[in-house]
């Protein structure tokens, strides 16, 4: 997920540099004696176009696009010349502010929170060393993953559509009997933030059920 919202910061970011590119290019700006929010500077356009915020990157985006033609044609008529050193200056904090925001709102791993992560991490590597393994005639497991401070077990199961919600009913009991009534994971569930979640898919690979146990679902099970 954290690759996924890294390779959207890093597109918005190449599109805002193209927008103040092509603004102050075609020498596109604010003009005077027109009113309106969309009547803004080259740098105005690409601040905006860097922003994931209620989508209001890709918002930007189309209304520039659209009001291109007309903007270049007023800029022919009264340019918005930059100099060279504007421009650079522009595209530096274009790079800067964006990354700088992307660090702040990005939720970050404390000591506490790092060491078990990594005990997460060894458990898993270790489990993963007999997997896949057959549990019962049906399921196996195939494989755990964590990621921060959530540890994934994968499982295959082979049953048709009459057995998925008895099955279901019987992992989950199982599941919270197996996580909030040891006292070990429990203990990481409550002071750590620990969560598990339990992954199942049909054999030809189509997604069936996903269990979440967290401090929430301990409670709520009188854990």
């Amino acid at each position: 997920m954290e690759d996924v919202r890294v390779l959207i910061s890093l597109i918005m970011l190449m599109i805002a540099q193209l927008v103040y590119w092509d603004a102050s290019r075609n020498k596109i700006g604010r003009q005077k004696g027109e009113k309106g929010f969309l009547n803004m500077p080259a740098g105005g356009w690409a601040a905006l176009s860097s922003l994931t915020f209620l989508a209001i990157g890709p918002i930007t985006w189309v209304l520039y696009l659209l009001k291109r033609k007309k903007m270049i044609a007023k800029a022919i008529t009264n340019p918005i010349v930059l100099s060279k050193a504007h421009r650079i200056f522009v595209h530096i904090l274009l790079f800067i502010i964006p990354v700088g925001l992307s660090y702040l709102t990005t939720p970050k791993i404390t000591a506490s929170e790092s060491s078990v992560h990594e005990e997460l991490a060894l458990t898993a590597a270790d489990l993963n060393k007999g997997l896949p393994q057959k549990i019962d005639e049906v399921t196996q497991l195939d494989n755990i993953s964590v990621e921060n401070l959530n540890m994934s077990y994968h499982y295959t199961v082979n049953i048709d559509s009459t057995q998925i919600a008895t099955v279901k009913k019987f992992v989950t009991s199982n599941a919270i009997k197996s996580q909030c009534g040891d006292t070990d994971a429990r203990n990481l569930i409550k002071e750590h933030g620990v969560s598990y979640l339990y992954d199942y898919k049909l054999t030809d690979g189509t997604p069936l059920f996903q269990i979440h146990i967290n401090n929430k679902t301990c409670g709520d099970a009188g854990y």
